[in-house]
């Protein structure tokens, strides 16, 4: 794996891959621009949506809107008060593959934020049933969405360099836990770039001759 900076194509834009450290513990960062902001879930969704996670309303973060993300792809996000409640969710799959062309999401990012830590840590479970993942173990960009959704709503703040820190943790409930660390540059409560990085490890190698 090369190291250093190289740029990647990635849908139809380019993102800058950082590669550190030496094998087998590499360290692969992803530096993009920040995702954009979509719809929140109107009233008359927000009970189906509750209901298909198997979550109450009491259990909603009351900082948290339940408001779509998008950067190459869309992602739901539901805050929690608790992280204990990731432990009770109940997701019925066929219902959250009927509600996804109703929420204008094709992915469920339930998270929340871990009490008294430093940096600021979050836990969370992704459900994709529409394009074939029941359970995401771990998913840098739905982070780096995170990243943004929190530093908006006030969750996040940066420092006095102007970057806001988090770590996330998830996959623990499909027995393939990951830590990502995100770091997003911040003008306010705006996210002007993203970092998303975390270990790595080499599990297919090929050469190609041109």
């Amino acid at each position: 794996m090369p190291k250093g900076r190289v740029r990647q194509k990635s849908g139809n834009w380019i993102v800058e891959v950082e590669v550190t450290g030496r094998g087998p513990n590499l360290r692969v960062a992803i530096h993009q621009s920040p995702a954009t902001f979509g719809p929140m879930v109107p009233d008359e969704r927000r009970g189906a949506v509750l209901d298909a996670l198997g979550i109450s309303s009491a259990s909603l973060h009351p900082s948290c809107p339940m408001q779509v993300l998008s950067k190459a792809n869309s992602r739901l996000l539901i805050g929690l008060r608790s992280p204990e409640t990731l432990e009770s969710l109940q997701p019925d799959m066929e219902a959250l593959e009927h509600l996804t062309p109703h929420v204008g999401a094709d992915g469920f990012l339930v998270f929340a934020i871990k009490p008294d830590t430093d940096p600021l840590t979050t836990e969370s479970r992704m459900f994709c049933p529409v394009i074939g993942i029941p359970e995401d173990p771990v998913s840098g960009n739905a982070h780096g969405m995170l990243g943004v959704y929190l530093l908006s709503n006030g969750l996040l703040t940066a420092g006095k360099d102007g970057t806001a820190r988090f770590v996330g943790h998830q996959g623990r409930f499909v027995e393939r836990p990951g830590t990502v660390e995100v770091n997003v540059t911040a003008s306010g409560k705006r996210a002007t770039g993203v970092s998303v990085a975390g270990h790595a490890v080499v599990v297919y190698q090929a050469e190609l001759q041109l």
